[in-house]
């Protein structure tokens, strides 16, 4: 994650017009925020302890979201918050303490999992379950397809439970059906996002017809990227504040800012953490294979990194949510590394050492 950050902050700020004070304080705002995180969770029972406290915030936010659907009027307007009103259908589009209904969705979307994992837990129980009903009061309130989308995926995510040690056939399953599916379908398969929107509502054309026409002008952006005002003439409709399209889409959004090595990495960043994550889930069955406790939380972990790889087709993360992601991100390092570094520890320096995981699950677990 700090080589993508890094290469992306120097090739932003060698391309002309860009303010490289904004930018640095850009870039020291994720490290700074990161590894913060890093310290402030750095084991299972840190995060269990957010997770039990994380509730008793999240129950007057709901309420606040409650009073601003019901009188369609704002309550975080008295310290900044964005007081428009916003409708899809007969609902109210809740910003809450965001900038964007989305990005309020994209709380209870991505939390979920996590609560639900540690719902299995008999001492945090109560708490979990009100706390997932309360991720997904949030997602409703924001009124948003992506969230609702991410939030089913979450869903699915868990109902894979069962066959979570078959990773590997059901991705290559999946690649062979999206293949599949681009062979028979007259559309690019990206287009299925347009069809899942008119379910769930949302704008699911505009996130289509954006990876459509960034593929027709990849000879533009593919090495280094370029500026948003550059995509000018992309759609019929150009956002005013930036003269370019609405890049609603944040693999794409690497792929403006730095080019196809900026999505690589990003790639290179989301493969290391779902393996850092398999890996310690396969330590924890090896050690524990009655079912335990901790591997359903990090499974939840996982799920939740998969919610943001559905919610990402449909938006980019701004705002004070960046803070969100840092955090769930910087957690699922410092988790991985200690179960996984101790195990090491263990095998390096026991004289006849046993199977690692059997050795950690017994002397620290």
């Amino acid at each position: 994650m700090i080589v993508l950050y890094l290469y992306s902050y120097l090739i932003l700020v060698l391309r002309p017009g860009e303010s490289l004070p904004l930018r640095t304080a850009k870039l020291l705002d994720v490290f700074c925020g990161y590894f913060a995180f890093r310290g402030l969770v750095q084991n299972l029972a840190d995060l269990r302890s957010f997770l039990r406290d994380f509730v008793f915030l999240l129950i007057p936010y709901v309420a606040l979201l409650a009073v601003e659907s019901a009188t369609k009027s704002n309550p975080f307007r008295i310290i900044g918050g964005n007081n428009s009103i916003w409708m899809r259908d007969s609902f109210v589009r809740c910003f809450g303490s965001f900038r964007h209904p989305s990005l309020l969705g994209s709380v209870g979307a991505t939390f979920f999992p996590i609560f639900v994992g540690l719902a299995f837990e008999r001492e945090s129980r109560w708490r979990a379950v009100i706390g997932a009903g309360l991720c997904f009061a949030i997602v409703f309130f924001s009124s948003s397809g992506g969230p609702l989308s991410a939030w089913a995926t979450g869903v699915f995510g868990w109902l894979m439970w069962s066959v979570r040690t078959r990773m590997r056939a059901i991705r290559w399953l999946s690649v062979v059906a999206i293949a599949a599916l681009g062979l028979v379908m007259k559309a690019p398969v990206w287009y299925l996002i347009a069809r899942v929107s008119g379910i769930t509502g949302g704008t699911g054309w505009h996130r289509a017809y954006l990876i459509d026409v960034s593929v027709q002008y990849i000879e533009k952006w593919w090495l280094f990227g370029i500026p948003t005002a550059e995509t000018h003439g992309w759609f019929p409709y150009n956002l005013a504040s930036t003269g370019g399209a609405d890049v609603t889409n944040q693999y794409i959004s690497y792929a403006l800012n730095a080019g196809l090595p900026a999505v690589f990495l990003f790639f290179l960043f989301l493969t290391r953490t779902f393996s850092s994550l398999g890996r310690t889930m396969a330590l924890l069955r090896a050690s524990m294979p009655s079912d335990p406790l901790e591997e359903r939380l990090l499974w939840g972990m996982g799920v939740m990194v998969a919610v943001h790889l559905s919610n990402w087709l449909g938006i980019t993360y701004w705002d004070q949510f960046s803070v969100l992601w840092l955090f769930q991100m910087a957690a699922i390092s410092s988790i991985c590394q200690t179960f996984l570094q101790k195990a090491e520890q263990y095998s390096v320096t026991s004289v006849t050492p046993p199977d690692p995981a059997v050795a950690y699950a017994s002397n620290t677990i």
